[in-house]
Order: structure tokens, then C-alpha cells, then sequence
């Protein structure tokens, strides 16, 4: 366990954990796409993204920064294709349609 997190490193772990922890069933693109679509409006919120980056621009760079996180290792960067399907999520998700999907995944997987 590691103290003194902010919200984006705590969430970076929590995906390397699973990782490391679930080499037969790493996070999936939903997954991972809900996790990433909270750390962009948080970037956003904090002003760390300018205001002509596109969508898919924003969440290459969470990717980018997920990719540096500590303990993560080379064989579980995310590949294009994955990078694509969740930015199709990401992107084809009205926000209401995004919260049913967060609420349905919290009450049948948490």
C-alpha cells in the first residue's frame, strides 16, 4: 500500500496491480476505459490539458502517463487497438450512457 497518492497515480496503480495480479484476466477495454475517462475529465478539471486537444489527444495522454507508471511492465502497454476501442467508448458515449455503464458495472462487479 502506498500513501500520499493523488487520485491519478492511485488509479494508475490500482490498474497495474491488476496487471500483475490477473496475468490471465488483465482490466478490460470497458474497464479500463471508465478508469481513463474519470482521469480525463480530472486533467481537464486541473487545466493540465489545453483547450485544443481533441478527445483522443486527451486520452493519449493519460495513456502515455499510465505507460510511465511505475511497476507497469513493457508486454502491458496498451496497443493500438486497445488504445482504439476505448476511445471509440470513450467517445461514443453520451455522458447519461457513460453513468448508466459506470452504475451497472459498480452494482454487477464491485
Amino acid at each position: 500500500m502506498q500513501f500520499g497518492l493523488n487520485l491519478e497515480a492511485q488509479s494508475f496503480q490500482n490498474m497495474v496491480n491488476s496487471f500483475r495480479g490477473a496475468e490471465r484476466q488483465a482490466p478490460n477495454c470497458l474497464q479500463m476505459a471508465l478508469r481513463f475517462s474519470r482521469l480525463m475529465e480530472l486533467a481537464e478539471q486541473e487545466g493540465r490539458h489545453q483547450a485544443s486537444m481533441s478527445g483522443e489527444d486527451r486520452l493519449r495522454a493519460i495513456i502515455a502517463d499510465f505507460h510511465e507508471c511505475p511497476g507497469l511492465a513493457n508486454n502491458n502497454h496498451l496497443n493500438e487497438d486497445k488504445i482504439k476501442a476505448i476511445n471509440n467508448l470513450i467517445s461514443g458515449s453520451c455522458p447519461d450512457t457513460s453513468l448508466l455503464i459506470q452504475l451497472g458495472f459498480k452494482n454487477n462487479f464491485l
